[in-house]
This record gives structure tokens, sequence and C-alpha cells, in this order.
């Protein structure tokens, strides 16, 4: 599309090999097209404004910051179950890609990366249902991204950011982000309340 003057929204993920990802990324270059991924996470409500008080130090410095994708695929229609299933596309790269997209967009690229996954809910699929990755971020900022695609709860995106001075709680469902920020009384007592900010789920005029 882009070699016949189309600019390009692609769904996640990118690809299914770096060789690919490469190769779009050259093609958008030659051609002076613009590729896009939806990543939707830089472009929800509730995170915009999570980071937005980042950037402003609300929280103070970030130390380790956390993100799910807690599905449950099991509640997927019987015909999306092949594309779903397909080995190729393993859980973290259909749905937990979001979560460290976010994370990524926060705190920036990891610099060391493990991760350990089993298989106990959606035992005939042919890819694991759980995964853990750990991830240490620039500065010194430990991460932790939960993938589940068999979890028995409602669908999240669930994310806490712990600082120095706060912490934000915050999810892609939810009309409210909590922020705690740490202040001491005048007896010297330390305290953390807690703040609802509301959240506007339904506007899409968000810029990242």
């Amino acid at each position: 599309c882009m070699s016949h003057g189309k600019h390009v929204l692609c769904e996640k993920p990118m690809a299914l090999t770096v060789a690919e990802c490469e190769e779009m990324m050259r093609i958008e270059k030659a051609t002076g097209g613009k590729l896009m991924i939806g990543q939707v996470c830089r472009f929800t409500a509730n995170f915009i404004l999570a980071k937005q008080m980042i950037d402003e130090g609300k929280i103070g410095d970030i130390y380790f910051i956390e993100s799910e994708y807690a599905h449950d695929y099991m509640k997927i229609l019987a015909n999306e179950k092949a594309w779903r299933a397909d080995p190729a596309r393993h859980g973290m790269i259909g749905g937990g890609c979001h979560a460290i997209d976010l994370l990524r967009w926060i705190a920036g690229d990891p610099e060391k990366v493990m991760a350990l996954a089993n298989r106990k809910v959606l035992t005939d699929w042919p890819v694991d249902d759980c995964t853990i990755a750990i991830m240490q971020f620039p500065n010194n900022v430990v991460g932790k991204i939960f993938c589940g695609i068999g979890v028995k709860r409602d669908y999240t995106m669930r994310t806490c950011l712990y600082g120095t001075k706060g912490t934000i709680i915050c999810d892609n469902k939810s009309p409210t982000i909590k922020l705690y920020q740490h202040c001491t009384t005048d007896n010297g007592e330390h305290k953390y309340p807690a703040e609802e900010i509301p959240v506007d789920i339904n506007n899409h005029n968000v810029t990242a």
C-alpha cells in the first residue's frame, strides 16, 4: 500500500518476525509514507493522564511499574479460535504487546528482559496461557508484565505506577484514575490520601 502512495495503519502485532518489521520500516522510509501500528494504549485517556502526571512529577521518580493484559479467550467465538490459537500468535504477541508498549512509552526501552510461562487453563491450545515478564528499564526502573489469556475475570489492563512520592493505579476500562501522594502531618505522621480523578474513557480526541 505504501508503495502505491497510501498511508498504513497496521494492527498489532506489527509482524511475526523482526525481519518483516524491518522491511516495513524500510519501505516506509523509501516511499515517504506513514506507517502506524495500532498500539491503542498511547491514545487511551486513562494512560495519557497517568503519563502526564508522571511527567509533571506528581509521584516523584518512578522505580517500579507494572501492567497486565488479562483476558479470557474461552469467551471468544469458536470461529475465531483458529486464528487466535495460531502457534505464531502467542498471547504476548497478540495482547501482551499492549502492556509492553505502555511501559515502554512510560519508562523507555527495556535493557534487560526475562520471562516465565505456563499453560494450566487453555490446555488444548498450542501456546502458553500465562506469561510473566520482568524488565529493567533505563534509570534503574524495574517493571513487570502479566499476560493471561485464560483469566477468570473481566478483561482488564490494570496498571500500577510506583514513584518515590506517590502511586498511580489506572485501567483502560475505569472512569477514574487513583492517585496516592505522600504527605506528612504536623505531628510527623505519614499519610497517602487517595484522589479519584475522573477520566472520560469515551474521549478518543486525545493525542499522545
